[in-house]
């Protein structure tokens, strides 16, 4: 997940800091911008056809998806990159690739807190929630976080260009020599991760709590229901409107020419019923939502778990220590690859585990 960079000069006494590429990490990083880029162009299509898709929650992963394209770029450069064995483009081209790895990867890490935020939000504080949360506070932290993300990689990833020596073996930023701002940009990566750990046990604690308290309610709510429809059945009404004709016999010429008359001067509808409605109906649906909204909480947190503790222990450890055998080019190659299946599995997880944005692609895939 951090990124450095090491020249010939800097590693002519160790040979095994010198990159060498596999033809198997070329095809690695290759299929997984194809992936990622692929998975994330047909959600957002999803996204963008169906404005029913385009609720508060969703806009979270939205912004995830957008952030992930970028990261498609990256994966098809760093293959570039793996096949020649070394940085084939400029030292500027060196500083726009770290700040777009490190500035999309800050996104979606932070995208991530603020899902773990809003699930928060929605369990422990529910009356608070349904009254203030709307898209234009989703929009606003997500705004925030792209704000906030590429004003503290920015700089970062411009003064790391003084520590580029050419030829560059393997673009990345020399996080060692830069102690201090890199200590603030890992608050970035750290912070979401650690809060994501630590709340996800009490969220799912919690939500497992009212799922069992609503089983109790819903099958009391069941039996009533059964009660009162049997009794509601006996009691619909059905009211026409030609009740007030008097007489609609078509042997009856008088009677044609009242229904006529009738016909002309009522435009409404020609029966009007009393239903009843079924109850909790429009309930159900929202369990539903909430229930997907979980499973993508859950993927989240699956991902801090496998993909991102690992990174981020790397990444702070990295700051304190020198580059050596444990710190090298290929470790930062693999990390970089895990890393992706995470970026790689977030579309497919998305579409998965909401329904409706299920059902839309399956739409777009049948055109």
């Amino acid at each position: 997940m951090v990124l450095e960079r090491y020249s010939y000069s800097n590693v002519s006494g160790n040979a095994s800091l010198v990159f060498e590429p596999g033809i198997a990490q070329v095809y690695i990083s290759a299929i997984q911008a194809v992936v990622i880029f692929v998975g994330s162009s047909l959600a957002l299509t999803a996204f963008a056809s169906l404005p029913a898709l385009r609720t508060p929650f969703n806009y979270y992963l939205i912004s995830i998806l957008l952030a992930e394209l970028f990261l498609a770029i990256y994966q098809g450069i760093f293959a570039i990159q793996e096949y020649y064995g070394h940085w084939v483009f400029s030292k500027r081209a060196c500083t726009l690739f770290a700040f777009m790895f490190f500035a999309s990867e800050g996104i979606v890490g932070n995208a991530h807190f603020l899902i773990s935020v809003n699930r928060t939000w929605a369990l422990f504080f529910p009356h608070h929630y349904r009254t203030r949360n709307s898209k234009g506070v989703t929009l606003f932290l997500c705004a925030g976080v792209w704000i906030a993300t590429v004003i503290l990689v920015l700089p970062w990833a411009i003064l790391n260009e003084q520590h580029l020596v050419e030829p560059i073996i393997v673009c990345r930023v020399q996080t060692y020599d830069q102690f201090g701002f890199s200590i603030l940009v890992m608050v970035l990566f750290v912070s979401p991760t650690t809060f994501i750990l630590v709340i996800y046990p009490l969220l799912y604690s919690k939500y497992r709590a009212r799922t069992k308290a609503r089983v109790g309610v819903t099958g009391h709510d069941q039996t009533t229901h059964r009660a009162s429809t049997a009794a509601s059945r006996r009691n619909v009404t059905v009211f026409t409107v030609d009740q007030t004709v008097q007489s609609t016999d078509p042997r009856d010429g008088e009677g044609k020419e009242s229904l006529k008359s009738h016909n002309r001067s009522y435009r409404g509808p020609r029966i009007t019923r009393c239903f009843t409605s079924r109850p909790g109906f429009s309930r159900i649906g929202q369990r539903k939502l909430k229930s997907s909204n979980f499973l993508v909480l859950s993927w989240v947190a699956f991902c801090a778990t496998i993909f991102w503790a690992p990174n981020v222990i790397y990444a702070v450890t990295e700051v304190f220590v020198h580059p050596n055998l444990w710190f090298n080019n290929k470790a930062f190659a693999g990390l970089c690859a895990w890393l992706a299946c995470s970026t790689l599995l977030d579309p497919i997880m998305f579409i998965t585990t909401v329904p409706l944005l299920r059902s839309q692609v399956k739409k777009i895939l049948r055109l």
